[in-house]
């Protein structure tokens, strides 16, 4: 028990020295997730994560509304195979979108987190430290953050 609050101390202290705010942002994309759908009222780090996967499902399908086919959504947990996630990956349309529950809360998830955040298919991560978020951008630069929401 010990260990575990003490690895979750250690990463969280390594997320706040390498994280950055909205205002280090470049990417009109990502700033636009956070202003406009992060930040909302009822703060997002609040919420359940089934309720944060609606929030930004909502928020993703209108800005890739213009893609003719379907964006697919999927949350990996610590516990499934990578092996099946990086087969959603390869079958799953651009625009689509992982989010990854609590990348920090233990060894093994931060290693999932960041193989799937190294997969050259999702070129867009966003560590949030309770969750990631990785994008199927292939029109998009490949682009790394890690953010403290205000």
């Amino acid at each position: 028990m010990f260990q575990h609050i003490c690895f979750q101390a250690r990463a969280y202290f390594k997320f706040l020295l390498n994280s950055k705010t909205k205002y280090s942002v470049h990417s009109p994309f990502v700033y636009g997730l956070i202003t406009q759908c992060l930040e909302k009222p009822h703060g997002f780090k609040q919420l359940e994560p089934k309720a944060q996967l609606e929030r930004i499902k909502d928020y993703h399908h209108h800005k890739v509304s213009d893609l003719d086919q379907p964006i697919e959504l999927k949350i990996a947990r610590g516990d499934e195979d990578i092996e099946t996630i990086f087969a959603f990956v390869d079958t799953s349309p651009n625009g689509s979108l992982i989010m990854f529950p609590k990348p920090h809360h233990n060894k093994k998830n931060e290693e999932m987190w960041r193989h799937l955040s190294q997969n050259l298919h999702l070129n867009v991560s966003i560590d949030l430290f309770s969750v990631g978020l990785l994008f199927k951008r292939s029109h998009q630069v490949e682009e790394h953050f890690s953010l403290r929401l205000l």
